[in-house]
């Protein structure tokens, strides 16, 4: 999932250690295969964001947090509505307007405070409505049981936007003074995909404390005669990081965290073995790939010879961590062995041995690791 998400306490001016929990903010989600067609706005405060999604209909979608209903609130909600005002006539040409959240407000007549007041006012200035007439179903329910109310919209200025509009009613296992409001529009998201970009490239981290700090110097020293003559500041930055960098990749040592696709942490040989099967691969697809050929039976041998290099080095790291474990037992490798156990492989066991005995049972296994991780 990927989210845009402000908290309504965020510049509230207390040190870090003062500040309360979450007090409430404003949070979009959606799925991460939608992320290209979602754009984050800039536009809002701690109270309001926004998202433009691109779909058969393109959406401004506009969530709000509006302050709590106090004396002298009015100043501040007329400023959140102001800055969703400004949202919409920034994008209502180009974009259908969605509003939704906590408006702190309702529009229904039977109730008439400050906020309820300056909402119905602002809702029918920039023609907004829920798009289909709902009943006097309360949204806000005090935990106190001291009152409720309608205050949860999804508004729109397009009624021909909505397909569907429900408040749901409140349930015991949703702990929110706020029950859910839902709303189904008429557009699609098309194309969606999950990003191919996303882990395409290997990951290295800079060795600086090996640093060979000669050659670093007289390849910094090689350049910065190209900064001094230069007498625009922004250009000097530029070749100054370019040169910086360049500087870095000559003389700081790397070693590799992550290759370009497999999610394992490949070893030297391996990505050796790797290329291999790509350049023998490359070659017998050049002449249609025949079966019998030499360069098909040499790729099985390297392929074969990769698996088996694989399942060494997989052994080996095994080894290595149980006996990290059992020299140096913590929570951290506790929980990385809780963590391999869940994967999905085909190498887990239905039974433990300990002291010579075999445990099957779930229930015991679980006492009996937890027992053998309390030994001194």
């Amino acid at each position: 999932m990927e989210d845009h998400t402000r908290c309504s306490d965020t510049d509230d001016p207390l040190d870090s250690f003062k500040l309360p929990k979450g007090k409430g903010g404003v949070s979009i989600l959606w799925p991460s295969k939608w992320s290209s067609k979602i754009k984050k706005l800039k536009d809002g405060n701690e109270r309001v964001i926004a998202v433009n999604i691109t779909a058969t209909n393109d959406i401004c979608l506009i969530n709000a947090y509006m302050p709590t209903h106090t004396t002298n609130s009015q100043h501040e909600y007329m400023e959140c509505l102001d800055i969703i005002s400004d949202i919409i006539q920034k994008y209502e040409n180009t974009h259908k307007i969605v509003l939704a959240g906590d408006l702190n407000g309702t529009l229904q007549t039977s109730r008439a405070n400050k906020h309820d007041k300056i909402l119905r006012q602002f809702t029918g200035d920039v023609n907004l409505t829920t798009g289909v007439e709902i009943e006097n179903t309360h949204t806000f329910f005090h935990h106190a049981g001291n009152s409720s109310s309608q205050i949860d919209y999804i508004l729109v200025q397009d009624k021909n936007l909505v397909a569907e509009y429900k408040i749901e009613d409140k349930s015991s296992a949703n702990t929110s003074a706020h029950t859910i409001v839902k709303m189904e529009i008429t557009c699609q998201m098309t194309n969606t995909r999950y990003s191919s970009k996303k882990n395409n490239k290997a990951k290295f981290k800079m060795l600086w404390e090996q640093i060979d700090k000669e050659s670093y110097n007289n390849a910094i020293q090689q350049d910065i005669n190209l900064i001094e003559q230069e007498k625009d500041v922004n250009i000097q930055l530029k070749v100054l990081m370019e040169t910086l960098n360049k500087a870095g990749k000559r003389s700081v040592p790397t070693k590799l965290l992550q290759t370009k696709g497999p999610k394992w942490k490949a070893s030297p040989e391996v990505l050796i073995i790797l290329k291999s099967c790509r350049e023998i691969y490359k070659k017998w697809q050049d002449i249609g790939k025949p079966k019998e050929h030499h360069l098909a039976i040499e790729l099985r041998n390297e392929k074969k010879k990769l698996r088996s290099k694989q399942r060494a080095e997989y052994a080996i790291d095994r080894q290595t961590f149980y006996k990290q474990m059992i020299d140096n037992p913590n929570t951290q490798f506790f929980y990385r062995l809780i963590n391999r156990g869940r994967s999905n492989n085909r190498t887990t066991t239905n039974c433990l041995k300990i002291d010579g005995e075999y445990i099957c049972c779930i229930k015991s296994m679980q006492n009996s690791a937890k027992a053998l991780y309390k030994r001194p």
